[in-house]
Protein backbone atom coordinates (compact mmCIF):
# COMPACT_ATOMS: atom_id res chain seq x y z
CA UNK A 1 0.00 0.00 0.00
CA UNK A 2 1.18 3.51 -0.84
CA UNK A 3 2.25 5.25 2.36
CA UNK A 4 3.84 8.49 3.60
CA UNK A 5 7.13 6.76 4.41
CA UNK A 6 7.55 5.27 0.96
CA UNK A 7 7.93 1.80 2.47
CA UNK A 8 7.54 -0.99 -0.08
CA UNK A 9 8.41 -3.96 2.08
CA UNK A 10 5.05 -5.32 3.30
CA UNK A 11 6.42 -6.78 6.54
CA UNK A 12 8.20 -3.56 7.45
CA UNK A 13 5.06 -1.56 6.63
CA UNK A 14 2.97 -3.82 8.84
CA UNK A 15 5.41 -3.34 11.73
CA UNK A 16 5.33 0.46 11.38
CA UNK A 17 1.55 0.42 11.02
CA UNK A 18 1.10 -1.57 14.24
CA UNK A 19 3.35 0.81 16.17
CA UNK A 20 1.67 3.97 14.90
CA UNK A 21 -1.91 2.76 15.25
CA UNK A 22 -1.31 1.29 18.70
CA UNK A 23 -0.23 4.69 19.99
CA UNK A 24 -3.20 6.41 18.35
CA UNK A 25 -5.57 3.71 19.66
CA UNK A 26 -4.41 4.32 23.23
CA UNK A 27 -4.74 8.09 22.89
CA UNK A 28 -8.26 7.78 21.49
CA UNK A 29 -9.39 5.38 24.21
CA UNK A 30 -7.91 7.58 26.93
CA UNK A 31 -9.50 10.72 25.48
CA UNK A 32 -6.22 12.40 24.56
CA UNK A 33 -7.40 12.58 20.96
CA UNK A 34 -10.80 14.24 20.93
CA UNK A 35 -13.34 12.81 18.52
CA UNK A 36 -16.95 13.99 18.49
CA UNK A 37 -19.07 10.96 19.35
CA UNK A 38 -21.96 11.43 16.94
CA UNK A 39 -22.30 7.69 16.29
CA UNK A 40 -22.72 8.15 12.56
CA UNK A 41 -20.61 7.52 9.47
CA UNK A 42 -18.62 10.70 10.11
CA UNK A 43 -17.72 9.36 13.57
CA UNK A 44 -16.41 6.11 12.07
CA UNK A 45 -14.37 7.96 9.44
CA UNK A 46 -12.91 10.27 12.10
CA UNK A 47 -11.70 7.27 14.08
CA UNK A 48 -10.05 5.80 11.00
CA UNK A 49 -8.43 9.12 10.15
CA UNK A 50 -6.90 9.52 13.61
CA UNK A 51 -5.61 5.95 13.57
CA UNK A 52 -3.92 6.11 10.18
CA UNK A 53 -3.33 9.77 9.27
CA UNK A 54 0.40 9.59 10.04
CA UNK A 55 0.80 6.68 7.63
CA UNK A 56 -1.71 6.97 4.78
CA UNK A 57 -3.02 9.96 2.81
CA UNK A 58 -6.34 8.16 2.40
CA UNK A 59 -6.95 7.82 6.16
CA UNK A 60 -10.62 8.44 6.89
CA UNK A 61 -11.61 8.25 3.22
CA UNK A 62 -13.78 5.67 1.49
CA UNK A 63 -12.12 3.07 -0.66
CA UNK A 64 -12.70 3.34 -4.40
CA UNK A 65 -12.04 -0.29 -5.25
CA UNK A 66 -13.93 -3.49 -4.47
CA UNK A 67 -12.24 -5.74 -1.92
CA UNK A 68 -12.79 -9.23 -0.58
CA UNK A 69 -11.32 -11.87 1.69
CA UNK A 70 -11.54 -15.65 1.27
CA UNK A 71 -15.24 -16.47 1.48
CA UNK A 72 -16.35 -12.85 1.93
CA UNK A 73 -17.16 -10.14 -0.62
CA UNK A 74 -17.57 -6.78 1.09
CA UNK A 75 -19.88 -3.97 0.01
CA UNK A 76 -19.16 -2.79 -3.53
CA UNK A 77 -17.34 0.54 -3.52
CA UNK A 78 -20.10 2.24 -5.52
CA UNK A 79 -22.68 1.37 -2.83
CA UNK A 80 -20.69 2.24 0.31
CA UNK A 81 -22.21 5.67 0.90
CA UNK A 82 -25.75 4.40 0.37
CA UNK A 83 -25.26 1.39 2.65
CA UNK A 84 -23.55 3.50 5.33
CA UNK A 85 -26.54 5.84 5.32
CA UNK A 86 -28.88 2.89 5.89
CA UNK A 87 -26.79 1.43 8.72
CA UNK A 88 -26.35 4.64 10.68
CA UNK A 89 -29.91 5.86 10.07
CA UNK A 90 -31.13 2.61 11.61
CA UNK A 91 -28.85 3.18 14.59
CA UNK A 92 -30.31 6.66 15.01
CA UNK A 93 -33.86 5.27 14.79
CA UNK A 94 -32.92 2.86 17.57
CA UNK A 95 -31.90 5.90 19.66
CA UNK A 96 -28.32 4.63 19.65
CA UNK A 97 -29.49 1.61 21.70
CA UNK A 98 -30.14 3.82 24.75
CA UNK A 99 -33.63 2.42 25.33
CA UNK A 100 -32.44 -1.18 25.59
CA UNK A 101 -31.99 -2.13 29.22
CA UNK A 102 -31.74 -5.89 28.78
CA UNK A 103 -28.09 -6.90 28.37
CA UNK A 104 -28.88 -9.81 26.04
CA UNK A 105 -30.91 -7.64 23.69
CA UNK A 106 -28.29 -4.90 23.82
CA UNK A 107 -25.57 -7.42 22.96
CA UNK A 108 -27.59 -8.68 20.01
CA UNK A 109 -28.22 -5.18 18.64
CA UNK A 110 -24.56 -4.29 19.13
CA UNK A 111 -23.56 -7.53 17.44
CA UNK A 112 -25.75 -6.84 14.42
CA UNK A 113 -24.26 -3.36 14.09
CA UNK A 114 -20.78 -4.85 14.30
CA UNK A 115 -21.55 -7.27 11.47
CA UNK A 116 -23.18 -4.56 9.35
CA UNK A 117 -20.15 -2.27 9.64
CA UNK A 118 -17.86 -5.21 8.94
CA UNK A 119 -19.69 -6.02 5.70
CA UNK A 120 -19.60 -2.32 4.79
CA UNK A 121 -15.80 -2.38 5.11
CA UNK A 122 -15.54 1.22 3.87
CA UNK A 123 -11.76 1.62 4.03
CA UNK A 124 -8.90 0.15 2.03
CA UNK A 125 -7.22 -1.05 5.24
CA UNK A 126 -7.81 -0.77 8.99
CA UNK A 127 -11.53 -1.49 9.05
CA UNK A 128 -11.39 -3.82 12.06
CA UNK A 129 -9.58 -1.37 14.32
CA UNK A 130 -11.88 1.52 13.44
CA UNK A 131 -14.94 -0.62 13.87
CA UNK A 132 -13.85 -1.90 17.30
CA UNK A 133 -13.27 1.64 18.52
CA UNK A 134 -16.71 2.69 17.25
CA UNK A 135 -18.46 -0.27 18.88
CA UNK A 136 -16.50 0.38 22.08
CA UNK A 137 -17.59 4.03 22.07
CA UNK A 138 -21.23 3.02 21.63
CA UNK A 139 -21.01 0.48 24.45
CA UNK A 140 -19.47 3.11 26.73
CA UNK A 141 -22.21 5.59 25.80
CA UNK A 142 -24.67 3.04 27.14
CA UNK A 143 -22.83 2.39 30.39
CA UNK A 144 -20.73 -0.60 29.37
CA UNK A 145 -17.05 -1.30 28.92
CA UNK A 146 -16.31 -3.83 26.19
CA UNK A 147 -13.18 -5.81 27.06
CA UNK A 148 -11.69 -6.37 23.61
CA UNK A 149 -8.54 -7.82 25.18
CA UNK A 150 -10.54 -10.92 26.12
CA UNK A 151 -11.40 -11.53 22.47
CA UNK A 152 -8.55 -12.85 20.35
CA UNK A 153 -7.80 -11.59 16.85
CA UNK A 154 -8.46 -15.06 15.47
CA UNK A 155 -11.83 -15.18 17.22
CA UNK A 156 -12.76 -11.77 15.81
CA UNK A 157 -11.84 -12.85 12.29
CA UNK A 158 -13.86 -16.05 12.61
CA UNK A 159 -17.05 -14.47 13.97
CA UNK A 160 -16.85 -11.76 11.31
CA UNK A 161 -16.51 -14.41 8.61
CA UNK A 162 -19.37 -16.49 10.02
CA UNK A 163 -21.65 -13.42 10.01
CA UNK A 164 -23.77 -14.97 12.77
CA UNK A 165 -25.35 -12.36 15.04
CA UNK A 166 -26.12 -14.82 17.85
CA UNK A 167 -22.48 -15.88 17.94
CA UNK A 168 -21.29 -12.26 18.13
CA UNK A 169 -23.95 -11.37 20.70
CA UNK A 170 -22.80 -14.22 22.95
CA UNK A 171 -19.18 -13.03 22.87
CA UNK A 172 -20.18 -9.41 23.43
CA UNK A 173 -22.44 -10.28 26.36
CA UNK A 174 -19.61 -12.20 28.03
CA UNK A 175 -17.28 -9.21 27.70
CA UNK A 176 -19.60 -6.27 28.38
CA UNK A 177 -19.01 -4.93 31.89
CA UNK A 178 -20.92 -2.15 33.57
CA UNK A 179 -18.56 0.81 33.75
CA UNK A 180 -19.50 1.90 37.26
CA UNK A 181 -19.20 -1.61 38.72
CA UNK A 182 -16.19 -3.13 37.00
CA UNK A 183 -12.86 -2.65 38.74
CA UNK A 184 -11.17 -4.33 35.79
CA UNK A 185 -11.63 -1.09 33.89
CA UNK A 186 -9.11 0.62 36.13
CA UNK A 187 -6.65 -2.24 35.75
CA UNK A 188 -7.15 -2.10 32.00
CA UNK A 189 -6.15 1.56 31.90
CA UNK A 190 -3.03 0.81 33.91
CA UNK A 191 -2.05 -1.94 31.48
CA UNK A 192 -2.69 0.36 28.53
CA UNK A 193 -0.42 2.99 30.05
CA UNK A 194 2.37 0.45 30.56
CA UNK A 195 1.94 -0.82 27.00
CA UNK A 196 2.07 2.71 25.64
CA UNK A 197 5.31 3.39 27.49
CA UNK A 198 6.82 0.25 25.94
CA UNK A 199 5.85 1.49 22.49
CA UNK A 200 7.41 4.89 23.17
CA UNK A 201 10.65 3.26 24.28
CA UNK A 202 10.65 1.07 21.19
CA UNK A 203 10.30 4.08 18.89
CA UNK A 204 13.15 6.01 20.57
Amino acid sequence: LKNKFGIRDSERLLEIEKTITLGAWQDIREGKIKIKKTFDYKHLKSLHKELFKDLYDWAGKERTVDISKPGTLFCRAMFIEEEAKRIFNNLKKDNFLKDIKDKSKFSEKLGQLFLDINMLHPFREGNGRSQRLFIGDLAKENGYYLEWTNISKEEMIQISKNDNVKEVAKIFKENLKEVNQDLKTQNQLVQKYKLKEKVKNKIK
